[in-house]
C-alpha cells in the first residue's frame, strides 16, 4: 500500500440474481385437477376445486402444502373437509389422500390417466364404505 492513498472500497451493491422458481406452486397441475371435472370423494361430475392435503405433506396450520398434494373435490365435499377436519374426513373415507395426490401428480396433464386415478380412488372409497355397512 502506498502512503497517502486509501485502500479501495468494497462495493455495497448487491448483485442482481434471478430468483429460483417456487417449487411449491404448480399452476399447470392445479389446472389439470380442475379439468378432471369429477369429485374424487362423491363422484359428482362438474366443477371441482383442488383440495390441498395437509397431513403428511409439509403443510400445516397457516401453511398451504405444495400444489402437487391436491385432489379434485366438489364444493360440498371441500366444505365438509374444512368443517369436520381433514384427519377425520379422510379417515371416514378410508383412503390415503397423499397417495391419491401423488398418483395424480405423476400423470399430470394426461386426462385419461388422471380420470383412471380418480376412479381407482372412488372404487377404494366405495369398497371401504360397503365394508363399514356390513
Amino acid at each position: 500500500m502506498k502512503h497517502g492513498r486509501p485502500p479501495p472500497r468494497i462495493s455495497r451493491e448487491v448483485p442482481y440474481s434471478i430468483r429460483a422458481p417456487n417449487q411449491r406452486k404448480a399452476p399447470a397441475h392445479l389446472g389439470f385437477i380442475r379439468a378432471l371435472k369429477i369429485c374424487m370423494i362423491c363422484g359428482k361430475i362438474g366443477e371441482v376445486d383442488p383440495m390441498h392435503v395437509r397431513g403428511g405433506t409439509g403443510g400445516g396450520m397457516g401453511l398451504k402444502p405444495a400444489d402437487k398434494y391436491t385432489v379434485p373435490g366438489c364444493r360440498q365435499c371441500h366444505s365438509k373437509q374444512h368443517q369436520i377436519g381433514e384427519a377425520r374426513f379422510w379417515a371416514e373415507l378410508g383412503v390415503d389422500p397423499v397417495d391419491c395426490a401423488l398418483r395424480l401428480w405423476r400423470v399430470s396433464g394426461d386426462m385419461m390417466a388422471g380420470r383412471r386415478a380418480v376412479e381407482r380412488a372412488r372404487l377404494s372409497i366405495n369398497m371401504y364404505q360397503a365394508q363399514l355397512r356390513n
